[in-house]
């Protein structure tokens, strides 16, 4: 290989490396949960504490609370908070939330689907004298992808207003005559990389003010990183000519090089 040749292609290859996408990070994910909130008769509000996981697509996030008791407030009279949230670095994440009975959990799965144990002894909620809400376990969850693919899915087991059965058929309307109950569905998917939300139950008196809020969950919105060029796009162009331009000083180079070593004919 000649010397202009060598340096022709040595610029033409470093014209084309520049154009050559960098490593790209995995996709980023992000879900949050919210396992319950009170508004009491007095129009006080109190909430257990919203957990959330986010990933840059370097490293996975997660949070599973301690399960236990919602303090200051006596509207919830039986059952635990339990949450857990996922992001991962692959653009997935999944969160569950809601009540559970003594002992009980959710956990997001490997799957990123939702495993709830009810525990003992169940929800109890008291709304107002002659309102009371039951159930075993009333729970929230979603998952998200960054290529598209997410899901939401409420859990009510055992559920019953004063006696009267409710469970998760995605509706809102009054009940008895006495609270409006608003349910999640019981799954939903669409295509999108989210964010998609879900809330497992609302409760609220018809008259007053007290209400529940039990299993709220967001997941996403995750997004595909799309690998980047060392050199921006309209910087191709530039890289191109300049491609052409070494190709062009090199074969010039080589002409009077190759010139000056023949010497002038006799």
């Amino acid at each position: 290989m000649t010397s202009w040749t060598r340096w022709t292609t040595t610029a033409a290859l470093a014209s084309a490396l520049a154009l050559v996408p960098t490593t790209a990070h995995a996709d980023t994910s992000r879900a949050s949960a919210s396992p319950l909130s009170v508004t009491t008769a007095a129009g006080a509000t109190v909430a257990a504490s919203t957990t959330s996981a986010t990933s840059d697509g370097t490293a996975q996030d997660g949070t599973t609370p301690a399960v236990g008791a919602l303090g200051g407030q006596s509207v919830v009279t039986a059952g635990v908070v339990a949450s857990d949230v996922l992001a991962r670095v692959d653009g997935t994440s999944a969160a569950c939330a809601g009540l559970v009975g003594t002992g009980g959990s959710v956990r997001v799965g490997s799957s990123g689907a939702c495993t709830t144990n009810p525990g003992g002894g169940g929800v109890s909620v008291t709304l107002a004298l002659g309102v009371t809400l039951t159930a075993d376990a009333i729970t929230a969850s979603c998952t998200a992808s960054s290529t598209g693919g997410s899901t939401t899915r409420t859990t009510i087991v055992n559920g019953k207003v004063n006696g009267t059965s409710i469970s998760a058929t995605g509706t809102s309307g009054s009940l008895l005559g006495l609270v409006n109950l608003t349910t999640g569905a019981p799954s939903t998917s669409s295509a999108g990389a989210g964010p998609v939300s879900a809330t497992a139950l609302r409760l609220s008196l018809l008259s007053g003010t007290a209400a529940v809020r039990i299993g709220s969950v967001t997941c996403g919105e995750n997004a595909v990183v799309v690998p980047t060029p060392a050199l921006p796009l309209e910087g191709w162009p530039v890289a191109l000519v300049g491609a052409a331009v070494a190709v062009v000083a090199g074969r010039a180079l080589l002409r009077r090089s190759t010139g000056a070593a023949a010497g002038p004919l006799s």
